[in-house]
């Protein structure tokens, strides 16, 4: 697991390392990017207050089934969610299928890019507002955690901390964990 303050993709970053021979399971974390992209390489602003992490997987099956890991890690996700801010079921869906949202709009969206028998899972997540707001067009509106936290039994994050947005990612990589331990027929 590496920590990075600003990075220019976590996305890149796992490439690096997948290039370099690392395992499966080896992760890049970051509070802020320069240059992360979603699905179809869109760009996305990234800017300070999110979470952004990418994780590289090695899967023994058929390139074929990859994509369906999409949806179950955008669920995984959702409910991590859920249960980090203590709202209903409800409150936070999944809309098909790579995004995690809410009323207010988008709070996470799951990329993934495949080359050379790895599969490149990135993550954003929305959790503290960025000073100065986010640049959106019309679609895909954010929504932040701060917010649904108080709609919640979590009450308030507070102010920006480093330690919220960690200990989100914690929450993120175990329930993930367990997910590849279950589904071993698509990862």
């Amino acid at each position: 697991m590496t920590w990075k303050g600003t990075t220019a993709s976590t996305n890149d970053d796992v490439w690096a390392l997948a290039r370099a021979g690392e395992p499966a399971g080896a992760c890049v974390a970051s509070f802020a990017q320069e240059s992360g992209r979603g699905t179809w390489k869109r760009v996305w602003e990234s800017p300070r207050g999110g979470l952004y992490f990418s994780f590289l997987l090695r899967p023994r099956t058929p390139q074929a089934v990859w994509p369906e890991s999409s949806i179950l890690l955008a669920r995984t996700c959702a409910q991590v969610i859920r249960d980090f801010c203590g709202v209903a079921d409800g409150i936070v869906r999944v809309k098909p299928k790579n995004d995690v949202v809410c009323d207010a709009g988008k709070l996470a969206g799951i990329s993934l890019e495949a080359r050379d028998g790895c599969l490149n899972v990135g993550c954003g997540t929305n959790v503290f507002k960025p000073e100065g707001g986010i640049r959106t067009d019309g679609r895909n509106v954010p929504a932040y955690l701060e917010d649904l936290c108080v709609q919640g039994a979590r009450g308030t994050l507070g102010p920006f901390s480093e330690e919220a947005i960690e200990g989100l990612l914690d929450a993120y990589l175990s329930a993930i964990g367990r997910l590849i331990d279950v589904r071993s027929d698509v990862f």
